[in-house]
């Protein structure tokens, strides 16, 4: 029993034709059976007029529909025209109305972060240098990008895009005269000159930075950030937080 064309199935039930049962049998198993619960495989484009309503998942290289109601939908694109109802849509392009929008979910639009706890302390003054290696990536709606050993993120998406980052972190001033620290977002180990943020630290002082910038990101492109003080060794870097986020 196996599936046929309808050029197939009308040439089998002409005029004086005899069909035989594995002819039926053909028959039945080359169109959808709404009541069978097993995985029913369409090759060819379907095209729906009216709503799309499905109370499982969609999985489809692309979906289009004037509206769509579905419990999960996973596709590389969709565009829906109309409504859009479903408990999660994973995608890389989302269209409603004609409009593409970020993917939704926890961290509202998060691509990714970074986080270290560790201190990172200026070994050489004035000299931009990584933040330390141990810091820890996380994902949250992590979309096209990886984590790194060397305290960044990885863009791995195939188009060039524009991202949001933003940087935080304490600092400490270990005693001494006082110093100034210089912040800077970097791409591919080099900084980011106009997102540097300098801040003076009096003797002993605790307190925090924060930088951002709008970056453009190729594949492969590495996302950190950078520091430095006008003398190496005092002043002491952690709890840094930086986040990615496609704009």
């Amino acid at each position: 029993m196996t599936e046929q064309t309808r050029a197939t199935h009308k040439a089998r039930f002409e005029t004086g034709d005899a069909p035989s049962q594995s002819d039926y049998a053909d028959l039945i198993d080359s169109f959808l059976s709404l009541p069978d619960t097993g995985v029913q495989t369409v090759t060819s484009p379907v095209i729906i007029s009216g709503t799309l309503g499905v109370g499982g998942k969609i999985s489809a290289l692309s979906v289009s529909a004037p509206s769509l109601v579905a419990s999960t939908v996973a596709a590389s694109a969709v565009t829906v025209m109309g409504d859009v109802s479903a408990s999660a849509v994973h995608t890389t392009t989302l269209k409603i109305g004609g409009i593409e929008v970020l993917p939704s979910g926890a961290g509202a639009g998060i691509e990714m972060y970074i986080t270290a706890t560790a201190s990172t302390f200026v070994s050489a003054p004035a000299t931009y240098q990584a933040i330390h290696a141990s810091a820890v990536a996380s994902a949250v709606n992590a979309i096209e990008f990886a984590g790194s050993a060397t305290g960044t993120v990885k863009y791995t998406g195939a188009a060039a895009k524009r991202f949001s980052v933003y940087a935080s972190m304490s600092i400490h001033r270990e005693g001494g005269t006082s110093r100034n620290a210089f912040i800077r977002i970097a791409k591919n180990g080099t900084s980011i000159t106009s997102s540097t943020q300098e801040r003076l630290l009096s003797t002993t002082d605790i307190g925090s930075m924060s930088t951002a910038a709008i970056v453009s990101a190729n594949q492969n492109d590495d996302l950190g950030l950078q520091i430095t003080a006008d003398a190496s060794g005092t002043v002491e870097f952690n709890y840094v937080t930086l986040v990615v986020t496609e704009v």
